[in-house]
């Protein structure tokens, strides 16, 4: 029997371990570790969960978060005989994908290879008349990146110019049945990419990542014509991108160069839903013109631009998930289109211009923009979230990230959400129906203006409603203040006040992430 710990659950293997790929070489260099990564680093598009099921024991849990876990369940990694250090170093793990050219596809067309998680294929009617596909004239927003030559990978000994660097190219790969085909980019943990997938082009398929302040430009080459749309997931953890679907996959090019300033550019996109959520508040979709599907990065903002009385202005928006439009669970496929939630102000020119838009209309959106960086949260497992008005809508794509992390599961996250009156309050309902489903998650309404039949709390935000806040879940955990990440968002004078109160209970800089307006 082998006993193995991932994703803080223990499982007891049977003896038959021994016909897994691999074997027992393989499986031991996860004992007495933590074999979280390293399972996810070989198998990342394994659904574990299933797998494992019938296996499981029971969950790891320190109480106290000073206890080393793993040397009171393995004994202490520095006096054991066997020193599980040698077998993480000795492990060999795959190398970075970088080939310019692959080859046929994987099986033939009497083989089936079944994917994670099946994309659903939904076939044309056969009264469907055929759409002309266009052009990529998208692209000219690119700059002009270099040609890489796909007929050698490698480069001559005697040449004198050093080798092109290609080892930090997202790894690629592809699953395929016999319908269609999964294409799989591996960026890093927490990464935080946008994606764009461009229509295609016949045979050719354009997929740019943009992360680390790279761009990264991904050109594949089909043996058939590609279906389109495209259907994409993302995992934020470990930074793992599918696409599909697609027929047989030909060849991949992929090049990169350095993000530019982005703030010039400028995207047509279309209304194509609207929903109005109280009496000031709206849910809009919006979609590009050019048919490319992009996911926005988690804390990322975009500016919308409006002509007003012949003046063009703009705001600042922070995407909402598109499950707002029917829920605010768990969603199986990321976000491939842009849905804001805007409150009008009867002052607010911009506001009062995007509100007026009906479906069909057209406004003009830059890419993502912002210095919001996701693997701050990494190691993070306790959360404080700050939001007044119109500042939900940062925090929504945030917890909902947070209650569906599989590898660092949140303990706790504690959202304080301030507004006027009960009728300001925007996705109550959603923000309850959270509640219901993980109890990790706690909301509290607080208004400033309240009626006299509010039972909630009451007032502006202030030190001793934070503190009793975080002392409620603290108490008794061995968590500190220290161990808590804190998200604040909303007016400038609320995000100053906010800002000033936790500084003063003693969180630092790296603890506290503010979206200013």
């Amino acid at each position: 029997m082998l006993g193995l710990r991932y994703a803080g659950r223990f499982t007891m293997l049977p003896n038959t371990f021994r016909s897994i790929q691999g074997g027992p070489e393989e499986l031991m260099k996860g004992a007495g570790i933590d074999a979280t990564r390293f399972f996810d680093q070989i198998h990342p598009w394994v659904n574990y969960e299933q797998i494992l099921q019938k296996c499981y024991i029971g969950r790891l849990v320190a109480i106290d978060p000073k206890i080393d876990a793993e040397s009171l369940l393995f004994g202490d990694k520095n006096t054991s005989p066997k020193s599980t250090t040698n077998s993480t170093q000795s492990l060999k793990l795959p190398e970075r994908f970088t080939p310019l050219k692959v080859d046929s596809p994987k099986t033939s067309s009497n083989e089936e290879i079944k994917p994670k998680s099946s994309i659903a294929k939904e076939e044309p009617s056969p009264s469907t008349p055929p759409v002309k596909e266009p052009e990529i004239h998208y692209l000219d927003n690119y700059p002009e990146l270099p040609k890489i030559d796909s007929t050698s990978n490698s480069q001559s000994e005697e040449s004198e110019e050093p080798a092109e660097d290609t080892s930090h190219l997202p790894r690629f790969d592809w699953i395929q049945r016999l319908d269609w085909i999964t294409v799989i980019f591996y960026t890093h943990a927490f990464a935080n990419p946008q994606v764009e997938v461009f229509p295609p082009s016949e045979k050719n398929l354009m997929i740019i990542l943009t992360y680390d302040n790279t761009i990264f430009r991904n050109e594949l080459t089909f043996l058939e014509s590609v279906k389109w749309p495209c259907t994409i997931q993302m995992s934020y953890e470990t930074g793992k991108v599918e696409g599909g679907i697609w027929n047989d996959y030909g060849v991949v090019r992929q090049s990169f160069k350095t993000a530019g300033d982005v703030s010039g550019a400028k995207y047509s996109n279309v209304l194509t839903d609207k929903v109005q959520i109280n009496h000031n508040m709206f849910l809009m979709r919006l979609e590009r013109t050019d048919g490319c599907k992009v996911v926005i990065p988690i804390g990322k903002h975009v500016r919308i631009f409006g002509n007003v009385d012949g003046q063009e202005m703009s705001r600042s928006y922070t995407p909402v998930p598109q499950t707002l439009f029917t829920d605010l669970k768990k969603r199986d496929t990321v976000t491939d289109c842009l849905c804001l939630a805007i409150k009008r102000y009867e002052n607010g020119n911009v506001s009062r211009f995007l509100t007026d838009r009906e479906k069909s209309d057209l406004v003009q959106v830059t890419k993502p923009m912002g210095d919001f960086e996701l693997r701050r949260m990494e190691k993070r497992d306790i959360f404080l979230l700050l939001a007044a008005g119109s500042g939900i809508t940062p925090i929504l794509t945030i917890v909902v990230f947070l209650l569906e992390r599989r590898i660092k599961i949140c303990q706790f996250a504690r959202l304080l959400f301030f507004n006027r009156t009960e009728n300001d309050i925007p996705f109550r309902e959603e923000l309850e129906g959270l509640e219901r489903c993980y109890k990790r998650l706690k909301v509290d309404h607080i208004l400033s203006q309240p009626g006299e039949h509010w039972k909630g709390l009451t007032g502006h935000v202030h030190k001793e409603m934070i503190e009793n806040a975080i002392q409620e879940h603290i108490k008794n955990t061995g968590y500190t203040i220290e161990h808590i990440f804190t998200f604040i968002c909303g007016p400038n004078p609320f995000v100053a006040l906010s800002l000033d109160i936790v500084n003063k209970i003693g969180m630092t800089e790296e603890q506290i992430h503010a979206f200013q307006g």
